[in-house]
Protein backbone atom coordinates (compact mmCIF):
# COMPACT_ATOMS: atom_id res chain seq x y z
CA UNK A 1 0.00 0.00 0.00
CA UNK A 2 1.42 3.60 -0.99
CA UNK A 3 1.97 5.68 1.82
CA UNK A 4 0.07 9.34 0.95
CA UNK A 5 2.57 12.32 -0.03
CA UNK A 6 2.53 14.81 3.09
CA UNK A 7 2.29 18.70 2.10
CA UNK A 8 5.49 19.27 4.04
CA UNK A 9 7.31 17.05 2.70
CA UNK A 10 6.43 18.25 -1.42
CA UNK A 11 7.46 21.74 0.50
CA UNK A 12 10.41 21.55 2.17
CA UNK A 13 11.60 19.77 -1.50
CA UNK A 14 10.86 22.22 -3.54
CA UNK A 15 12.23 24.82 -0.79
CA UNK A 16 15.60 22.96 -0.83
CA UNK A 17 15.86 22.96 -4.62
CA UNK A 18 15.02 26.45 -4.67
CA UNK A 19 17.60 26.79 -1.92
CA UNK A 20 20.14 24.91 -4.02
CA UNK A 21 19.41 26.72 -7.00
CA UNK A 22 20.10 30.00 -5.88
CA UNK A 23 23.09 29.07 -3.84
CA UNK A 24 24.34 27.75 -7.49
CA UNK A 25 23.52 30.67 -9.08
CA UNK A 26 24.91 33.13 -7.18
CA UNK A 27 27.91 31.41 -6.66
CA UNK A 28 28.95 31.53 -10.24
CA UNK A 29 32.16 33.30 -11.02
CA UNK A 30 32.39 35.81 -14.00
CA UNK A 31 35.05 34.47 -16.23
CA UNK A 32 36.92 37.38 -16.91
CA UNK A 33 36.92 39.65 -13.28
CA UNK A 34 34.92 42.78 -13.63
CA UNK A 35 37.78 45.36 -13.49
CA UNK A 36 39.98 43.15 -16.31
CA UNK A 37 36.57 43.64 -18.59
CA UNK A 38 36.48 47.44 -17.59
CA UNK A 39 39.62 47.47 -19.34
CA UNK A 40 39.39 45.61 -22.08
CA UNK A 41 35.82 47.11 -23.12
CA UNK A 42 37.24 51.02 -22.58
CA UNK A 43 40.25 49.59 -25.00
CA UNK A 44 37.86 48.22 -27.04
CA UNK A 45 35.91 51.30 -27.15
CA UNK A 46 38.80 53.47 -27.79
CA UNK A 47 40.00 51.34 -30.93
CA UNK A 48 36.45 51.68 -32.48
CA UNK A 49 36.92 55.79 -31.90
CA UNK A 50 40.49 56.02 -33.61
CA UNK A 51 40.46 53.63 -36.33
CA UNK A 52 37.83 55.74 -38.32
CA UNK A 53 39.90 58.61 -38.05
CA UNK A 54 42.94 57.26 -38.72
CA UNK A 55 43.70 56.03 -42.49
CA UNK A 56 46.38 53.99 -42.35
CA UNK A 57 45.17 52.11 -39.35
CA UNK A 58 41.46 51.93 -41.21
CA UNK A 59 43.43 50.11 -44.38
CA UNK A 60 45.07 47.79 -42.47
CA UNK A 61 41.76 46.82 -41.16
CA UNK A 62 39.86 46.72 -44.48
CA UNK A 63 42.77 45.08 -45.94
CA UNK A 64 42.27 42.30 -42.69
CA UNK A 65 46.11 42.91 -42.20
CA UNK A 66 45.31 44.00 -38.96
CA UNK A 67 43.08 42.93 -36.51
CA UNK A 68 42.90 45.86 -33.56
CA UNK A 69 40.53 43.36 -31.36
CA UNK A 70 42.89 40.67 -31.35
CA UNK A 71 45.30 42.82 -30.54
CA UNK A 72 43.60 44.44 -27.42
CA UNK A 73 42.82 40.91 -26.29
CA UNK A 74 46.21 39.87 -26.54
CA UNK A 75 47.20 42.57 -24.52
CA UNK A 76 45.28 41.35 -21.57
CA UNK A 77 45.14 37.86 -21.95
CA UNK A 78 42.49 37.02 -23.18
CA UNK A 79 40.85 34.34 -26.12
CA UNK A 80 37.82 35.94 -28.09
CA UNK A 81 36.16 32.91 -26.71
CA UNK A 82 36.89 34.29 -23.37
CA UNK A 83 35.23 37.20 -24.13
CA UNK A 84 32.19 35.93 -25.39
CA UNK A 85 31.90 33.74 -22.37
CA UNK A 86 32.45 36.68 -20.15
CA UNK A 87 30.30 39.06 -22.23
CA UNK A 88 27.34 36.45 -22.01
CA UNK A 89 28.02 36.38 -18.35
CA UNK A 90 27.42 40.13 -18.07
CA UNK A 91 24.85 40.25 -20.70
CA UNK A 92 22.18 37.80 -18.26
CA UNK A 93 23.20 39.89 -15.09
CA UNK A 94 21.78 43.28 -15.91
CA UNK A 95 22.92 44.43 -12.25
CA UNK A 96 26.48 43.62 -12.80
CA UNK A 97 26.20 44.91 -16.60
CA UNK A 98 25.21 48.15 -15.54
CA UNK A 99 27.91 48.40 -12.74
CA UNK A 100 30.29 47.19 -15.70
CA UNK A 101 29.42 49.35 -18.59
CA UNK A 102 28.98 52.60 -15.52
CA UNK A 103 32.70 51.84 -14.89
CA UNK A 104 33.77 51.45 -18.36
CA UNK A 105 32.09 55.32 -19.00
CA UNK A 106 33.53 56.48 -16.04
CA UNK A 107 37.26 55.27 -16.92
CA UNK A 108 36.39 56.71 -20.72
CA UNK A 109 35.72 60.24 -18.89
CA UNK A 110 39.19 60.02 -17.02
CA UNK A 111 41.09 59.71 -19.87
CA UNK A 112 39.01 62.15 -22.04
CA UNK A 113 40.02 65.01 -19.33
CA UNK A 114 43.36 63.70 -18.83
CA UNK A 115 43.48 64.35 -22.88
CA UNK A 116 41.88 67.72 -22.50
CA UNK A 117 44.68 68.49 -19.12
CA UNK A 118 47.51 67.76 -21.19
CA UNK A 119 46.28 70.02 -24.34
CA UNK A 120 45.47 72.57 -22.34
CA UNK A 121 48.88 72.31 -20.07
CA UNK A 122 50.70 72.09 -23.53
CA UNK A 123 48.90 75.45 -24.50
CA UNK A 124 50.33 76.93 -21.47
CA UNK A 125 54.19 76.01 -22.30
CA UNK A 126 53.53 76.74 -25.64
CA UNK A 127 52.29 80.43 -24.92
CA UNK A 128 48.82 79.38 -26.93
CA UNK A 129 46.26 79.09 -24.39
CA UNK A 130 43.55 81.76 -24.66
Amino acid sequence: MRRPVRQGGVWRLVLLGGVVCLMVGCGQRPPVPQETMEEVLADIYLVDAMVPHCDSLSKLVDDKKLAPYQEVLAKHGLTQELLDSAMEYYLSRRGAYDDLLGNVITRLQVLQQALIDSVHNQKMVDGTAE
